[in-house]
């Protein structure tokens, strides 16, 4: 079963390039070797290869992984919005009372 925060590594690996620079870019601490565990996880889970290495310190997306950011990058990219939305209070239509 895939669990969100195997998704968020794989997410941050792809938009940064790289392990490390993915471990870096992190909202809380998490060491290279942690994502990596992350990402490796998800890649057991699926049965697929996500990256591959392009250099050093490179990684790129393989089909299989460029299908699955398309699927999730939306979801991380307008969390932080969401969130802040719904910290300061923003109320939706299905909110209100009938």
């Amino acid at each position: 079963m895939i669990q969100l925060y195997q998704l968020e590594g794989f997410y941050r690996v792809a938009l940064h390039a790289g392990y490390a620079r993915a471990a870096r870019a992190f909202p809380y601490p998490i060491t290279q070797p942690g994502v990596y565990q992350q990402v490796r996880k998800l890649e057991i889970d699926l049965g697929q290869t996500l990256f591959e290495r392009i250099g050093h310190d490179r990684v790129a997306l393989t089909g299989a992984g460029r299908r699955l950011f398309e699927f999730c990058e939306p979801f991380f990219r307008d969390l932080p919005d969401v969130v802040r939305d719904i910290e300061a209070g923003l109320r939706t239509a299905t909110d209100r009372p009938a």
